[in-house]
Parts: C-alpha cells; sequence; structure tokens
C-alpha cells in the first residue's frame, strides 16, 4: 500500500471520526456547563491535529512482517478467542480482525491477513495489530500491558497542547465560577432594603467610590488604605479598619446596615461599626464595584475585564458581557459600559440583566454618568461634554481643558486639573493646578482649592470631600462646604 495514500486516510478517518466528536462534544459540554461559546484558535487546533494524527498514523499505519513458523496447520488455536475474530481460514491464508481496542479498531482499517509460504508466514495490517498477533503467536507478554504507557503519553501531550486553548478560552475560570456557584455561600444572607435601589451615586463611583453615605454615616477612604466612619456633621470619627488593607480601599457601598468595600483582590462588607467582617468574592481581581437592587455589578479583571454580576451574597456569578470593558455606569435600569472595540471605544446601553445591548456613543468616552436628563462624560483628551440623546443634538463643550476628575451637583460641577506640564510646575499655566467650581454651561469658573496631586472629588451631604488620588500626595481627605463655600481637614 502507498504510505502516502495510508496516511492520508487516517488522516481522514482521524479527524472525521475522533478530533470533531472530540472537539463537539468540548464544546456541547462548555455551552451547557458554563453558558459560554468556546473560543476557536486555529493555530492551537492545528498543532493537536497535526500530533494526534501523526500518532495515530504511527499506530495504525500499514505493515509487512515475517515469522518463522513450523506449523500454519492449527495457527488460530495459539489466539485468544475473547480478542480475534476470524474472519476467513484457507490452507495457507488466515484473515482476522481484532476485538480489543475499542473504538480505534472500529475507526480504522484492522482486518489483518497472514499467508503462509516456504515454512515463513506474512502478517499484512495495521502496525498495532500486526504487532499484537506476533507477539500472541509467539506467547510474548499480553500487547495491551505493554502499551499503557505509549497510549497515556499521547494523550498527555494532546492536553498539553490544548491547555493554552483551555486556559485563553477561560475554562478553568468557568469551572472556578461553576464551583463557586455550587458551594460557596456567604455567612450571612442579605437582600437590599425595600426603600433602598442603589449602593452609592454613580457621581462618586466615577471617583473611585471612596466615599458613601446613608441618612446617618458618612464613610470615606483616606491615603488609600484606611477606611473611617463619620456622622452627618464631620464631627465624630471612627476608624473601621483594625489594619491596613493590603491593595488599598476602593468602591463602597451601602446595603441596609452592611458596607461593601473593595480590596481589589477580594469584595468584603462589615456592619457599620466595623465588626463582622467577611469575604464576599475573592475568585479575581475586581474593578468598579457597583451595587443596584440586589445584584453586584463589576468588571473582573481576570477574565479579560469582562462585565459581570452577582448576587448580594457573592452567589449567581454570570458573565454579562464578553468585551474589554474599560468604563461602567450603573443607573437605575440601565447599565452603560464603555469597552475597545478595535481602536475605538464606543458605550452601549444594556439592560441590567445583559439581555438587551443597544449603542450610545460611538465616540471613546471616560467617565461617563446621568445627571436628569443630560449625559456627561471626558474625551479621549479628558475635556468635559454634555449630551441630550433623546434630543439627538450635538454634544456640547463644558470644560475645554484636561481634567482629572469631576461630579456634578446642584450647585453646578465640580472638576480637578493636574498635570505635570513645565508650565504648571513652573506657576506660568494659564491655569492653576486645583479643584473648580463651574456652572453648568462652563461659562464660570471659580478656583477652588490648589493641589499638587490628582484630586478624586466625592459628594457627602452638602459637602464635597477633596481626597489626593493614586498616592500622589499622602494628605488628609479635605472638605468643601458647599453653603458657606470653606475648607477644612477631616480629623
Amino acid at each position: 500500500m502507498n504510505k502516502y495514500s495510508n496516511w492520508i486516510e487516517i488522516a481522514v478517518r482521524s479527524t472525521i471520526f475522533i478530533l470533531l466528536p472530540a472537539y463537539l462534544l468540548l464544546f456541547l459540554i462548555y455551552r451547557l456547563l458554563f453558558n459560554a461559546d468556546l473560543d476557536v484558535y486555529w493555530l492551537a487546533l492545528l498543532s493537536i491535529w497535526w500530533l494526534t494524527v501523526d500518532t495515530f498514523a504511527e499506530r495504525y499505519k500499514h505493515q509487512d512482517a515475517e515469522e518463522r513458523i513450523e506449523r500454519f496447520a492449527g495457527l488460530e488455536k495459539r489466539l485468544d478467542a475473547e480478542r480475534w475474530e476470524i474472519l476467513d481460514r484457507r490452507q495457507n491464508e488466515l484473515v482476522i480482525r481484532p476485538t480489543f481496542d475499542f473504538p480505534f479498531h472500529i475507526v480504522f482499517k484492522d482486518m489483518v491477513k497472514v499467508t503462509h509460504q516456504n515454512g515463513r508466514i506474512t502478517i499484512s495490517g495495521p502496525v498495532h495489530y500486526v504487532e499484537a498477533f506476533s507477539n500472541e503467536i509467539n506467547g510474548e507478554e499480553d500487547l495491551p500491558k505493554k502499551r499503557h504507557w505509549p497510549v497515556m503519553k499521547t494523550g498527555l501531550t494532546i492536553f498539553l497542547f490544548a491547555l493554552p486553548v483551555l486556559l485563553e478560552a477561560g475554562l478553568f475560570w468557568e469551572m472556578k465560577v461553576f464551583y463557586h456557584n455550587a458551594f460557596a455561600s456567604a455567612e450571612t444572607q442579605i437582600e437590599m432594603p425595600a426603600d433602598q435601589l442603589a449602593g452609592n451615586s454613580i457621581e462618586n463611583h466615577n471617583n473611585g467610590g471612596y466615599t458613601a453615605e446613608n441618612e446617618q454615616y458618612i464613610f470615606y477612604v483616606e491615603n488609600e488604605d484606611e477606611l473611617y466612619r463619620t456622622d452627618k456633621q464631620f464631627e465624630e470619627r471612627t476608624d473601621l479598619m483594625d489594619e491596613a488593607a493590603g491593595f488599598g480601599v476602593q468602591d463602597l457601598n451601602i446595603v441596609g446596615e452592611w458596607l461593601y468595600y473593595n480590596e481589589y483582590d477580594a469584595l468584603k462588607r462589615m456592619r457599620f461599626d466595623g465588626t463582622y467582617k467577611e469575604v464576599v468574592y475573592d475568585l479575581s481581581y475586581l474593578q468598579q464595584v457597583q451595587i443596584q437592587d440586589n445584584w453586584i455589578y463589576f468588571i473582573n479583571e481576570d477574565d479579560d475585564n469582562n462585565l459581570y454580576r452577582m448576587d448580594l451574597n457573592g452567589n449567581q456569578i454570570e458573565r454579562l458581557l464578553d468585551e474589554h470593558v474599560t468604563d461602567l455606569a450603573v443607573m437605575d435600569d440601565e447599565l452603560l459600559v464603555t469597552y475597545t472595540n478595535n481602536k475605538s471605544r464606543p458605550t452601549d446601553r444594556l439592560d441590567l440583566d445583559g439581555s438587551s445591548q443597544s449603542r450610545l456613543l460611538d465616540q471613546d468616552t471616560q467617565k461617563l454618568m446621568k445627571w436628569k436628563e443630560d449625559y456627561y462624560y471626558l474625551d479621549i483628551e479628558g475635556k468635559l461634554y454634555r449630551t441630550r440623546l433623546e434630543e439627538q443634538h450635538k454634544s456640547e463643550l463644558i470644560v475645554n481643558q484636561k481634567i482629572s476628575n469631576y461630579t456634578v451637583t446642584e450647585q453646578g460641577i465640580f472638576y480637578s486639573i493636574y498635570s505635570t506640564d513645565k508650565l504648571y510646575k513652573s506657576g506660568k499655566a494659564t491655569t492653576e493646578n486645583g479643584v473648580y467650581l463651574t456652572d453648568f454651561e462652563g461659562k464660570h469658573q471659580e478656583h477652588l482649592y490648589k493641589s499638587s496631586g490628582v484630586i478624586e472629588l466625592l459628594k457627602a451631604g452638602d459637602s464635597v470631600l477633596m481626597k489626593s488620588a493614586g498616592g500622589y500626595v499622602n494628605s488628609r481627605v479635605r472638605r468643601f462646604d458647599i453653603v458657606n463655600h470653606e475648607v477644612e481637614v477631616l480629623e
């Protein structure tokens, strides 16, 4: 038999009857268990295909072998009847097939032909079965015991080749989620109170979520890893952290009598007095954690910044958007999601369960929020715009400068400017670094506070808290009183 046509035949059979069914089975299991499609990586799949076909070709290629034998008559009596089936028996010829090696003896040609001439026999057929027949008539060790290692090696090699595909496709992440949803549970099961909808304001979430408040308390983060509770008059301050958080604290959310906080590598919660601390979720690094109704929405850094949600107790984890998300704003009944799409960063509007998706903005945006009927956002250059999509009017430029952060209040728009440009350092720039207040049209600006670093702007009652961001300045949080326009250090 021509060795090339033999190889091609084995390649076709192994592809159609082994590799394709195996891949389809994996695809279906992946889809049923994890509700996600298994990504296709053609280079890796081609490598797996080549290795598999080559392995089967070495094992089942056609071979002719000779053995010296004294008597041909009664040769079949030396064979194990449970391992071989006799198809034809003639004076100088024996045709048999193996009944072992399932399912491969069905996939590949398995007929072995034995011809006797001049005290010798010629054994023709797949090399695996030729060797098995030769060993058996010579009374040598049973072939399957000798073949365990090659089979195991083949399986291990295929698995190792497939491992990058499984990792890239997120299979092990999905298995972790599946296990977590099935068995993990927070110590205390809570729900959002009927009179509460959100864990924090979108204005505060856009500034790192470093402040949250309810009718009784204000909670805020200082120096990245210190968490405090104060009364509404900022007169009595309580330290809630027994020790500094390793990755810092951000994304504060209030649910009933619980305070949720993100330590980056774990989402935790505590009572308002700092007791009953417990881990809600620690499967991955989280970004932009926002709570709406009975759901926690977050960007999962371990899954290519995909958008996820889970319930308030860390269960029912599910992916809502399979895109590299850069910005998230959870509103009353919608999700505003900015993500990387080729070279652009559009923003889409999604239902809270991710079931419906539509385009909101095509241009690159940052820190998008909705205030009353208007949408505010920073463009790629850090300039502040406002648009009202329902009226289809053109976006309005509010602040024609590169700003770091902003927040919207009834009194106007607070924004911070920080630049390391030489003009700013020399004091010769037309605008100083610091915090400003402008009207909603951007026509009148007031310089409220001079800063030597980036400032996060967080709403708390009748005040705006000014927090140094990213460790630029290790200083106390300052409070700007909106009513009397005074700045004080919180102590």
